[in-house]
């Protein structure tokens, strides 16, 4: 049998900047409030930054999550991973970025379907049986979410190229 609660990764947008100019801690701030524009918590899940000999690495990892019903709830990762970074006179920085941002579908976050075979089996016939009814009301919701993200991010780097 699957595993409790059930899980479906439902979209996944990636972007990379090269060289390109941008403020890391506005990015961060911006995404932040967006995020919460949109009905999501924001979970800051990891922050790392170490020096090399091309600048500055930074990775910040954020965790979102939106409940839709007792049900079912969306759950979005956006990693961002800056390289080779260094401040431009103007304060601005300037570097590399990877951005990877994942949607999933959580069905049965509550545990309530999962304790034993025969809820278990009953769960995955209503899941057969309201699929439709759940790509419409989680799947094309969190796909529409993280592609308002993934714009919505893309047009924060664009920001700051055209400046």
């Amino acid at each position: 049998m699957g595993k409790f609660p059930s899980t479906k990764s439902i979209a996944k947008r990636s972007l990379n900047i090269k060289s390109g100019t941008f403020d890391m801690t506005d990015i961060y701030k911006k995404i932040k409030e967006k995020a919460e524009d949109l009905g999501y918590i924001f979970i800051e899940k990891e922050q790392g930054t170490k020096f090399n000999k091309y600048g500055q690495e930074l990775k910040l990892d954020f965790y979102l999550d939106k409940e839709f019903d007792d049900f079912g709830k969306a759950e979005v990762s956006i990693i961002l991973f800056f390289d080779s970074v260094h401040k431009l006179k103007n304060g601005l920085d300037q570097g590399d970025c990877a951005v990877k941002i994942v949607g999933v579908q959580v069905l049965d976050f509550n545990n309530r379907w999962g304790h034993d075979i025969f809820t278990r089996s009953l769960f995955n016939l209503y899941k057969t049986a309201k699929k439709n009814q759940f790509k419409i009301k989680y799947m094309i919701p969190i796909i529409q979410d993280v592609d308002k993200i993934y714009d919505f991010i893309k047009e924060l780097f664009n920001e700051y190229h055209q400046n």
